[in-house]
């Protein structure tokens, strides 16, 4: 609907292109995956302390949140998700492309937090997301390049008066 409006109301004419970019690639780190794959019939994990007491939309059967408990201080949990999933939300969390390079293709349960700046300030034991990562998960972000899907505008004009 919005690209009928946006074709009809402003004769906008696009398309999308594939470069590639500077981001990261989510792989298991050298010690090896430490998180388990949801099963159908398994009891999920416990919450973290500082995950618990949450409302009732953590109980779902399958989520993935980016939340900040306090000040410079990101948490993600994941309830039966993917490891593209993890990558989307690190993606959004880091502002960097991030894509799934694990291999992994099953749902995981985890919850880690890691400090969102680096910064002698900041009061917090949380970690950085490296150290999270690998502690927690046994996973690992690597610089690499990728490909990164663009909207390529040929053509727009303002709108006739209505």
């Amino acid at each position: 609907m919005v690209q009928s409006l946006l074709r009809d109301r402003f004769k906008m004419r696009a398309h999308r292109v594939t470069t590639e970019a500077d981001g990261y690639a989510l792989v298991i780190g050298k010690g090896g995956l430490k998180i388990r794959e949801a099963k159908v019939a398994d009891e999920p994990p416990s919450m973290p302390e500082w995950a618990k007491d949450r409302s009732s939309a953590w109980k779902a059967e399958s989520y993935i949140s980016a939340t900040i408990p306090e000040g410079g201080v990101i948490a993600i949990t994941g309830r039966g998700v993917s490891m593209s999933q993890l990558a989307e939300t690190l993606q959004r969390s880091i502002d960097m492309p991030v894509w799934d390079r694990t291999g992994l293709s099953g749902n995981y349960y985890f919850a880690f937090r890691y400090t969102e700046f680096l910064s002698a300030d900041l009061d917090t034991d949380a970690p950085s997301l490296a150290t999270a990562l690998q502690q927690n998960l046994g996973l690992k972000l690597e610089k690499q390049k990728g490909p990164v899907e663009a909207l390529v505008i040929d053509y727009i004009e303002e709108p006739s008066e209505n």
